[in-house]
Order: C-alpha cells, then structure tokens, then sequence
C-alpha cells in the first residue's frame, strides 16, 4: 500500500498516528474528526507496530497433536540454538492429577521445546495477552476460519464501540484508485469476535491503570491512564463539551505539557497544515 496514492485526509492521520506510536516523548494526542470511527481506523493502521514473536513471554496457541481439534495456551521461556537452528522452549499448564495429595504437587506447569518452524507453521501469537491470564486456559477448538496466520505486527487497543468500529473498517473508501474497497479489504486486518484477531478491543476500565498503547473513539482516558492514548472526537459528538472538559482536566491531572508545531518533522508538518481535515493537539507528559 503506498499511502502517498491515498486523498490527503487518509495521509494525515495515518503519517500523524503512525509518529505519534512510534517517537517517544509523546503521551496524548487529540484529534478532532468528523467521521471519528473512520479516522480510528486509518489510524489503527499508521500505529500498526512490528515485534520479535518468539521473545520471552509471548503467548501462542499450538495445536495439540494428539488427534483431536483441540489448541493449547503455551507461553515461550527461550530460545536455544542447535547445529544453527532455533529451538524455542515454552511453558504449558498441565492437567492435574486428582490423585495426587495436594502437598506432592509442588508445579503443575510443564516444559517443552519445538523447532522455530512448528510455531511458524501451526503457532497463533496473541500479542495482547499476558501470560499471567493465558497460561493455565482451557483448551479451545479453533474452526478453519479462525486459523490465523501468525503476524509480527500488532495494534493499539480500541476503546470504543466495537460493532461501529468494524463497521467503519468494511466501509468502501470511495477512493478512485481502490474501487470499491475497504481498509479490511486492503489491508486484510482480520476483526472478529475472537480473541486471536488482528485488532482488540477494551474497556476504559480494563485499561485504567495501563500502559499499552491505545485508540479512543469519543472517550477520553481517565487520569490513571499512563500509557500512549490517541482520542480521536467529534465535534458533533452531543456531549462534545463534557468530553473536552475531560480532556482539560487529563491535561491537568497528568501535568501534561502542549508540544508545538516545531515539535513535528516538517515533512509532517507541511502535511498536517495542507487542508485542515483533522484539528491535532499532541502533549507529552512532565516525566517523560
């Protein structure tokens, strides 16, 4: 996808989200869009990040291999080299014994190693989950459809209306050069129910206290928030006001400091000041 072929207003968002999740020293930008769903998702794409899928603690599903559907939560611990192969070492909860006195149980969490070529074959990374919540889950049973393939690439979280988000993402652009397509069929992101799919969805609670990164659609990340926030508003939002009360007391609660235009690459900026789409503000935190 070369995004230079896209209308200016898919440019800006894209190139100004994809700086914001990726230079440090920023914290919290607002942006306020007209269609804000639609500008979520070009977003979503433009802080679409690469990670290493065999570091320690990412968690994977693998298939069972015991001639049943069944997928296991595994979580990797190593990695070793063999002859100059990658072996990857991994942790899976097993069953317990019912037998066995409680006492006698000292670990029920086994030790396994397979080939780099298994996981890439037949593993499905979770990049949001944490081994503390996955390792210990009940197998699952996967369909055809739900086989993903395994992707470095990982997404901030939403935070929003899950069903106008999805929505928004199968929409066709009406964009000359793409006929008739959506960022899902560009892209191909993958957005279900599931929790294996490309992009994941949480609650303003769940991301309270939190430090992953994220996209708000109309809501505005509590003063607890300590992690990278894109809020993305509407002006024609009802409770338009309240939410930008919101955000001044974010930006005094969190001692938040207002960047300027200088902050930006100029390449960027000359983007940004080209027909105003979007207004931008963007804040780093005092510590940061």
């Amino acid at each position: 996808m070369v995004v230079e072929s896209y209308p200016i207003a898919f440019q800006q968002i894209y190139k100004f989200s994809k700086f914001f999740f990726t230079e440090k020293g920023f914290s919290i930008a607002v942006v306020l869009s007209k269609t804000p769903y639609l500008s979520a998702s070009i977003a979503s794409l433009g802080a679409q990040c690469e990670e290493n899928i065999f570091k320690a603690g990412k968690c994977f599903l693998i298939p069972k291999l015991d001639g049943t559907s069944k997928w296991q939560h595994i979580v990797i611990e190593r990695e070793e080299f063999i002859n100059g192969q990658a072996l990857y070492y991994y942790k899976f909860r097993k069953p317990r014994k019912r037998n066995l006195k409680k006492q006698f149980e000292i670990s029920d969490v086994g030790l396994q190693a397979k080939p780099e070529k298994f996981f890439k074959d037949y593993g499905i990374v979770n990049h949001y989950a944490d081994e503390r919540e996955w390792l210990g889950k009940h197998d699952v049973d996967l369909s055809s459809s739900e086989k993903l393939r395994n992707k470095s690439s990982y997404f901030p979280y939403i935070v929003g209306n899950k069903l106008k988000f999805i929505s928004w993402l199968k929409t066709d652009l009406k964009i000359s050069n793409e006929k008739g397509k959506s960022l899902a069929d560009i892209t191909a992101i993958n957005v279900n129910e599931t929790p294996y799919s490309d992009i994941q969805f949480a609650s303003q609670y769940k991301l309270n206290g939190s430090a992953n990164p994220s996209i708000w659609i109309n809501k505005v990340p509590p003063s607890k928030f300590r992690g990278k926030a894109l809020v993305v508003l509407s002006p024609y939002l009802s409770s338009f006001e309240q939410k930008m009360i919101e955000v001044n007391d974010l930006y005094h609660d969190q001692k938040l400091i207002a960047c300027k235009a200088d902050d930006l690459p100029v390449e960027l900026r000359c983007l940004l000041s080209e027909q105003k789409c979007y207004r931008f503000s963007l804040f780093s935190r005092v510590f940061e």
